[in-house]
């Protein structure tokens, strides 16, 4: 069975949520970059940090697919490990804190605020490094 690009999207447009579903085994051939790139957007919401900490991190597999993009490849393989929060952090970090980090959204802030977003950060690399090993 072949599923079209508008096919694979609306079932992308229908993961957003998802909390339980781990394993989808469908057949992708010739997918659009487009639809690669929602996947993606799926696993890793890029677009507010807020967006990135509520991605799906709990799909393990997408489809049969030749042509799966490293970046999707490497967002399922994150979301293997078993603490979904480590996941969530790790994804933070690694997108939006892992490079080009500039410290203007943080000026101003009230010390409690960032004292939260200090924390965060460390347990987000604390996470990393235990992320490495079990992977």
């Amino acid at each position: 069975l072949h599923l079209d690009d508008d096919l694979v999207s609306h079932i992308v447009t229908s993961l957003k949520n998802n909390e339980r579903l781990t394993n989808l085994d469908i057949a992708i051939k010739n997918t659009s970059d487009s639809v690669w790139d929602q996947i993606s957007q799926l696993l890793c919401d890029k677009t507010s940090i807020a967006a990135t900490y509520a991605s799906n991190h709990t799909l393990l597999k997408f489809g049969e697919s030749e042509n799966e993009p490293f970046e999707v490849e490497t967002y399922l393989t994150m979301n293997e490990h078993p603490s979904k929060l480590s996941v969530a952090r790790i994804k933070v970090i690694n997108s939006h804190f892992a490079y080009n980090f500039r410290l203007e959204p943080f000026r101003g802030m009230k010390p409690a605020l960032l004292a939260g977003v200090w924390e965060f950060c460390e347990k987000a690399y604390t996470d990393h490094d235990e992320f490495r090993e079990d992977t």
